[in-house]
């Protein structure tokens, strides 16, 4: 139904291989779910994206 409407797919609550398995087979856009992150605080959630994100920008510039 999403896929006549345009829509992507997000499933929510995937905890392990074999539900990811059944999406990926099933077309299943994005997932979300403890099989990727356990549940985290928004300053949590910040910190693992400005981590990576501040690594890769000092290593562009040359400051590994």
């Amino acid at each position: 139904m999403a896929r006549d409407l345009n829509l992507r797919v997000i499933a929510e609550g995937v905890e392990n291989e074999a539900q990811l398995t059944f999406l990926r087979m099933h077309g299943c856009d994005e997932i979300q779910g403890y099989l990727i992150s356990k549940p985290v605080s928004a300053l949590e959630a910040a910190e693992q994206i400005r981590g990576p994100l501040l690594h890769a920008i000092a290593a562009a510039a040359g400051n590994p």
